[in-house]
């Protein structure tokens, strides 16, 4: 990572630590899925079935309009859209 946002475990550094919280001090389970294009309609129909907020970690500069697609998807499907960064 060039940006040194990521961890060795590949990470960005305060992902996980924002699962913890939700498990933790809400008592949800969390989930972390890594995007990529070729999986989009999987994670789309894994979503869906299994959550009822995502929470969007992306770099701004890696967004792609493919994943913004991906994410008002899933809004339009009924996973709301939780604050991230």
């Amino acid at each position: 990572d060039p940006n040194g946002l990521r961890g060795p475990d590949g990470f960005r550094k305060d992902t996980l630590p924002v699962c913890d919280q939700l498990t933790d001090k809400v008592g949800w389970e969390a989930e972390v899925i890594f995007y990529t294009p070729e999986l989009k309609d999987k994670i789309v129909e894994h979503v869906v079935k299994t959550a009822d907020i995502y929470v969007h970690r992306a770099v701004p500069e890696n967004v792609s309009a493919d994943y913004l697609s991906m994410l008002n998807e899933l809004v339009k499907k009924g996973v709301v859209a939780c604050p991230g960064t």
